[in-house]
């Protein structure tokens, strides 16, 4: 027992000894990790991520629980003192933990189901041999903080992530104001906040402009479930297996799409499909559109959309006519702006 003083000399008042709950206490066996929280870990791991300093582990205990008893690869960039490494072994008692690093003397951190890898994060070849040899679930970036190398591994790495699986950057904050963001841009032409930005906008908007449908951007369009955005931290979802859209069954969607006899539905099915990179089908449908609906607008302008992701300009640009031809007063300039578009551009 331990005695405080009550007042001025008022007499010795016992108050209860603090007791360490991961320390045995007169025999009994120390509390198991998968007694305690992500938060409780982290502050016996000594990491900054917990409630004493930065409070990132909130939300990694409510985003990643599901994982914990999995045998998910979680990968980390960025080890520093190594008191995450040892967060992340604790709580996933059944995961590989691959820790990476630009300096040789953080190899010290490696033992059993925790791997570490030297190399630089902003090297595509280290990064993609690293992803390859371990496929990642959830992949942490506390390296440098800095835009260029936040968007660098990032446009690498998630196209390595599992379906399912969660990107999280850390210690974006500073990037809000134009002190941190001109000391953390490096050689970034965008402030790191406007690029997630632009990705949040998309899984929002599911729309991605006609000259970006290619590549990366393509990519995340497809796949990318959510993004959450938390202080001073950005998490990317990606769809599971069963979701992304370059794993559909356009057969079975193409029947079920007959089957509901709704006319519309063969737009939003060749929307679906254009978005799924399935372009094929997707002006297969669109054509089905402008058969049973041959005086929409809408039909036309899909047509004319899918047209365009195929590189047929003219007959873009001839559906996009037939559109405005049907559109009505109040809604013509919808798609007189996109025939104006298309025009434009064929004589640039």
């Amino acid at each position: 027992m331990v005695y405080a003083l009550s007042g001025y000399g008022a007499g010795l008042t016992p108050v209860p000894a603090y007791t360490n709950p991961l320390i045995s206490v007169r025999g009994t066996a120390p509390l198991s990790d998968m007694t305690l929280s992500i938060d409780d870990i982290g502050v016996a791991c000594g990491t900054n991520k917990s409630s004493l300093v930065k409070n990132y582990l909130v939300h990694y205990g409510r985003m990643l629980s599901d994982f914990r008893d999995q045998p998910i690869t979680l990968m980390e960039i960025g080890i520093f003192n190594g008191a995450s490494l040892r967060l992340w072994e604790r709580y996933f008692p059944n995961a590989t933990i691959v820790g990476v690093d630009i300096q040789q003397s953080r190899s010290r951190f490696a033992r059993g189901r925790v791997k570490v890898e030297i190399g630089s994060a902003d090297d595509p070849e280290f990064l993609v041999a690293v992803s390859a040899k371990y496929p990642p679930d959830v992949i942490i970036d506390d390296a440098s903080h800095r835009a260029d190398h936040i968007i660098f591994a990032f446009e690498r790495l998630y196209p390595t992530l599992r379906p399912g699986g969660c990107y999280i950057v850390e210690d974006v904050g500073a990037h809000g104001n134009p002190a941190g963001d001109q000391r953390k841009r490096g050689t970034s032409q965008v402030n790191v906040l406007d690029y997630f930005s632009e990705l949040q906008r998309l899984v929002v908007s599911h729309w991605l402009s006609p000259e970006k449908r290619a590549g990366l951007l393509q990519y995340c369009s497809v796949t990318m479930a959510r993004i959450e955005l938390m202080p001073d931290m950005v998490a990317i979802w990606k769809r599971p297996a069963a979701q992304n859209l370059a794993a559909i069954d356009a057969d079975r969607l193409e029947a079920l799409t007959a089957e509901s006899g709704v006319a519309e539905a063969w737009m939003y099915l060749s929307d679906f499909l254009e978005r799924g990179g399935m372009l094929d089908r997707a002006l297969s449908a669109a054509l089905r559109a402008v058969e049973l609906l041959p005086t929409s607008p809408w039909a036309h302008s899909r047509l004319s959309q899918v047209r365009q992701a195929t590189g047929d300009s003219e007959a873009a640009i001839e559906a996009a006519k037939a559109a405005v031809g049907f559109a009505r007063p109040s809604g013509d300039k919808l798609f007189r702006d996109r025939l104006n578009r298309l025009l434009a551009r064929k004589s640039s």
